[in-house]
């Protein structure tokens, strides 16, 4: 059984003041307060002075909006880093203060604040801070060339000394490697987006044996790779080239693999952890006959999806902390972003989560094929296989996108990854057209793909 999510609209409570009208008695004198005559020689104020007033005037504000980054003041300049073609780089987190004794109100819109160049602002900003008050305003890099990138973050407001202006920096870096795997050990690795391909190999073109990889991540360092048939196989590679076979007869096959900042999750009925992908710790929880497909890192929780609608979740690996279903239908991947986590599977079926995986809504989406894969980029979730890709800004409200049977399997950027067999395609319009990237060369399909830096 899914529930719904809920939505919970607030509303603004505004208050006025009334004046008296005129010629309204004025109010009766305190009988305490002993009355001054006319014709005193000290004349007395209308009204008491604040309870603050020393009886020097106030100091004016000068400055109305002070920025800094880690408690450090901005002294005209933002470094945000090095981050790589169609890649992001960390944001970098600003804090908004007013030192002043008014409200400060940001000017313009948003997109007026920043110059030229590949910078963008994580989230919309508070458009009031009070007296004393403070907000945080997050700044990326999204460079399209290598080498430096400047622009500038301009902040309007209507209090002294506005508005705030600060040089950006960045530079541009390498491409981001792009590992595929799959059946048969079929591993596929490019350096350039898909230019030139550095690693093309695989061991059998017979289907389901011990060496069929079913997921893929990328963590410490490390990408990772997980399978197995007969018993737990992985393999880890430093650059997606070179690779380290492991296995373990007490593992049972390996669903899919996630990380989470600080560690590796796998899924293999029972959680896996590790630190760095080659040693694991067996975590605990209740066996569910639903075997598991996909797992991904939801920001505070690993999520598992599965057979017959499961879904687990778990913050460490330590033990499956939830075990539900979502639905009835086979859900064979999982993504995350945006606050949303949506899976898909058999007969259409999407589920979507709002609240990390506790709750979630199913619906089936597409003329009722199966969808096989899940991205989620700078455009949305994009959802494909059985011939249809459809995308959605929110994970619930859905268009079709294409007729194509192109799965997609990575993003970064505007580019997004997808295979179609053994084949390799690339769109950089949200999935509505595909540039061939890498034909068939009649060996195993592709199951997974991972670009290094993403979990």
């Amino acid at each position: 059984m899914s529930r719904g999510i809920a939505l919970l609209s607030l509303g603004l409570l505004a208050c006025s003041s009334v004046p008296r009208p005129t010629g309204d008695p004025a109010p009766a004198a305190d009988p305490g307060t002993p009355r001054v005559p006319a014709d005193s020689a000290e004349p007395q104020p209308d009204t008491a002075p604040p309870s603050w007033d020393t009886g020097e005037p106030p100091t004016p504000c000068t400055t109305g909006l002070v920025v800094s980054v880690s408690d450090d003041p901005v002294d005209g300049s933002i470094d945000l880093g090095e981050a790589p073609i169609f890649g992001s780089s960390d944001t970098v987190r600003l804090t908004l203060e007013n030192p002043c004794p008014e409200p400060l109100g940001l000017l313009g819109h948003p997109d007026e604040w920043l110059g030229s160049g590949p910078f963008a602002l994580a989230e919309l900003p508070p458009v009031r801070i009070e007296p004393g008050g403070s907000a945080e305003l997050g700044v990326r890099f999204s460079p399209e060339t290598s080498g430096p990138h400047t622009g500038a973050l301009v902040l309007p407001h209507d209090l002294p000394g506005s508005p705030f202006v600060a040089e950006l920096t960045g530079t541009g870096a390498d491409p981001l490697p792009l590992v595929l795997v799959g059946e048969g050990r079929r591993v596929s690795t490019t350096l350039d987006y898909g230019g030139t391909w550095v690693h093309d190999t695989w061991e059998t073109l017979e289907a389901h044996t011990d060496v069929m990889q079913r997921g893929a991540c990328h963590g410490a360092g490390t990408f990772l790779s997980v399978g197995g048939s007969a018993e737990g196989r992985w393999w880890t590679s430093p650059d997606g080239v070179a690779w380290q076979d492991h296995r373990d007869p007490d593992l049972g096959a390996i669903a899919g693999c996630a990380w989470g900042g600080t560690r590796f999750v796998a899924a293999a009925g029972v959680p896996l952890s590790s630190p760095d992908g080659i040693v694991w710790t067996v975590g605990t929880g209740g066996w569910n006959p639903d075997h598991l497909r996909a797992i991904t890192w939801a920001g505070s929780h690993f999520i598992a999806v599965g057979d017959n609608g499961r879904v687990v979740r778990t913050e460490d690996g330590a033990a499956w902390t939830t075990d539900t279903h979502a639905g009835t239908a086979d859900l064979r991947d999982v993504a995350a972003g945006a606050g949303r986590v949506v899976a898909v599977g058999e007969g259409g079926a999407v589920a979507t989560s709002a609240d990390d995986g506790e709750t979630w809504t199913v619906q089936t989406v597409g003329s009722g094929h199966a969808w096989s894969g899940v991205t989620h980029g700078r455009d949305g979730f994009l959802i494909g296989g059985g011939g249809e890709l459809c995308g959605s800004v929110d994970g619930v409200t859905w268009r079709l996108v294409n007729a194509s049977g192109v799965v997609p399997m990575a993003t970064t950027g505007p580019f997004t990854f997808g295979t179609q067999g053994d084949t390799v395609h690339r769109s950089q319009d949200g999935g509505f057209t595909w540039t061939e990237l890498k034909p068939s060369a009649g060996g195993p399909g592709y199951a997974a793909a991972v670009l290094e830096g993403q979990p």
